[in-house]
């Protein structure tokens, strides 16, 4: 389509819609990146079942619910089966961005936070607007990790799940989503608990404890 076609735009809100549709062929680039490895069988950070190695365990379960819910060191199992292997800490790049997008065997995404020496995971996308999480912005809220979307604002904690701001109207494009989700109940992320070995290997579950 020409630009003569469409509607005139100042130059403040062409600005600021560039980064977020910078964002969105981002998003695409990747899963596309994703399919083309499925499609040759080559892995991608491919998932593998644990052995027995001496871990170090981190924070708690989040389901999404407000309350997080805290597991102690005594209930985890070296040899835990629903412990999967889903990346290393060299697969993050050295000084580059602290996100890494992981697909999983069954298709599904998440995304890992290098937080200094911890490891967060949640879903790959969005509550609000299945927005691509891998550009997301980490924050300092409450004490604690929290990651901001890149387009729409909603910031969550990274270790509940819990939604600390949502939708907020503080740019133009964002007044738009805002007022779309206006009467929508704040959706929280999943978060997934993590755990690192000795060698950098990272695990992440995805069962609830029981």
């Amino acid at each position: 389509m020409s630009t003569a076609s469409c509607a005139p735009a100042t130059a403040v809100t062409q600005r600021r819609v560039t980064p977020f549709l910078a964002g969105f062929r981002r998003g695409w680039s990747i899963e596309c990146e994703a399919r083309q490895l499925r499609r040759t069988g080559l892995a991608w950070h491919q998932p593998q079942r644990p052995q027995r190695l001496a871990c170090r365990a981190k924070k708690g379960f989040g389901s999404g619910s407000a309350k997080s819910k805290k597991r102690s060191a005594s209930r985890l199992s070296d040899d835990d089966p629903d412990w999967i292997k889903v990346a290393t800490l060299s697969d993050f790049p050295a000084g580059g961005r602290p996100t890494l997008p992981v697909i999983l065997k069954d298709k599904s995404a998440i995304v890992l936070y290098r937080v200094d020496d911890d490891v967060y995971c949640s879903d790959a996308n969005s509550t609000a607007f299945k927005f691509p999480l891998v550009d997301a912005k980490l924050l300092e809220r409450n004490g604690g990790p929290a990651v901001e979307v890149p387009l729409d604002g909603t910031v969550y904690d990274l270790d509940t799940g819990r939604v600390l701001e949502w939708c907020p109207k503080n740019n133009p494009i964002r007044l738009l989503l805002g007022s779309l989700k206006s009467k929508s109940e704040p959706e929280p992320l999943k978060v997934y608990p993590t755990r690192i070995s000795e060698d950098g290997t990272i695990y992440a579950r995805f069962a609830p404890l029981s």
